[in-house]
């Protein structure tokens, strides 16, 4: 099983943005969001 350092790993050595996230709520209606993988730095 791969764990989360390697996810983050692949996905900066990717150049990925954004994981497009989809799930099932509790009364079965599909949902999806778009999750950001890298937060910009605080000016």
């Amino acid at each position: 099983m791969t764990n989360v350092e390697e996810i983050k790993d692949r996905v900066a050595d990717d150049g990925v943005d954004f994981i497009y996230a989809m799930f099932v709520e509790m009364h079965g209606k599909p949902c999806a969001k778009l999750v950001p993988c890298r937060r910009s730095t605080p000016s």
